[in-house]
């Protein structure tokens, strides 16, 4: 009985080390990604020490950052409209200067997962501003890839409409708040891997 119990318990264990292995980044969703990969309960305060090292190197160039996922990711918030004109698909050309300050992290791909989700107000049917939304991302993605050479950085794009306003769409100041660009830097395997031996 304890063997059956024994081999049982093994091959759950390599199940869903299969699992994870199969993970494709590029076909998750946000939340998934955001969520991928896991941090062992006994590990997260090593890795929280980290990312909180990034956050405030972050915020000293000047960025609006903040911890989420109970302080094992880092949020940089921008404004859309420090990247992009109004209505417009493509980005201004001081998108470039005010990304480039964040490359230097955006190029550690052994270290964090970068995901870039763009916003919209509800101004617009919901295909424009999912279409915007997409475009943006996008842009931004080409702009990370010319600022590192020309070399794929592994960014992860999304454009999210209007499905998740950060305030409710009934004043110029709020459908600004809600215009923005939300680049995350999320722990990879390898980062929480040196944190883990960084603990022990």
């Amino acid at each position: 009985m304890m063997r059956k119990l024994l081999i049982l318990l093994l091959a759950s264990v390599v199940a869903l080390a299969a699992v994870a292995e199969d993970f494709d980044p590029l076909n998750a969703d946000i939340e998934q990604n955001l969520t991928h990969p896991a941090v062992a309960r006994k590990h997260s305060p090593a890795v929280k020490t980290g990312m909180s090292q990034l956050l405030r190197a972050i915020r000293a160039l000047g960025f609006d950052a903040s911890a989420v996922r109970d302080g094992e990711v880092v949020l940089v918030t921008i404004p859309a409209s420090e990247l992009f004109a109004p209505n417009a698909f493509t980005p201004k050309n001081a998108a470039i200067t005010r990304l480039r300050p964040l490359m230097p992290y955006v190029k550690r791909s052994d270290n964090y997962k970068v995901i870039v989700a763009v916003h919209s107000d509800n101004t617009g049917d919901s295909f424009y501003n999912d279409s915007i939304t997409v475009a943006r991302a996008d842009a931004i993605d080409d702009i990370m890839t010319r600022l590192n050479d020309g070399a794929e950085t592994g960014v992860i794009p999304y454009g999210l409409g209007d499905d998740e306003p950060l305030a409710a769409n009934i004043s110029i100041e709020a459908r600004r708040r809600n215009r923005r660009v939300e680049i995350y830097f999320v722990p990879t395997a390898g980062f929480i891997d040196k944190s883990r031996r960084r603990q022990n």
